[in-house]
């Protein structure tokens, strides 16, 4: 019977995969998010620099106008933390796919070893059977009496 020697490690490499799978997975969601907020912060900059604009061509009152400046201006900070968030998501994001794609490196040159080993041990398998079923067939000749001369 075929047994991989190097099982328990295939295995070990297998739960590596798919941890490192799932915590892809988490930060690709976390990533699509940080990005949504992202956008979210500079559409809500973009309309509220036309309306600043709208207040100012309306000859808006200069309280007004410095209210609407200092919402931009946190807004804009907001913003700069955001994609600096953003940034240090993708890093974590492209690093954890370069540990996945090691990882499934790994264990795909565990699986062709494993099946490089498993057809060895089939054409042996099927030569011994070869020599056995000759050897049958030899002495059910002898047996039979028609090798003799």
């Amino acid at each position: 019977m075929y047994k991989f020697s190097l099982e328990t490690v295939l295995n070990h490499r297998k739960q590596r995969e798919e941890a490192l799978q799932k915590e892809f997975a988490i930060l690709q969601k976390e990533l699509f998010i940080e990005r949504e907020k992202l956008e979210m912060l500079e559409e809500i900059r973009r309309r509220n620099l036309e309306e600043l604009q709208r207040k100012q061509k309306s000859g808006a009152s200069v309280s007004g106008v410095m209210l609407y400046d200092n919402y931009i201006k946190q807004i804009s900070k907001d913003l700069e933390k955001q994609t600096d968030k953003v940034t240090e998501v993708e890093g974590n994001f492209h690093q954890k796919r370069g540990e996945l794609i090691e990882a499934m490196k790994r264990r795909k040159t565990l699986d062709r070893l494993k099946e490089k080993e498993w057809e060895a041990y089939r054409k042996e398998f099927e030569r011994k059977e070869q020599i056995f079923m000759s050897e049958i067939a030899i002495s059910g000749f002898r047996s039979k009496g028609l090798g003799k001369k």
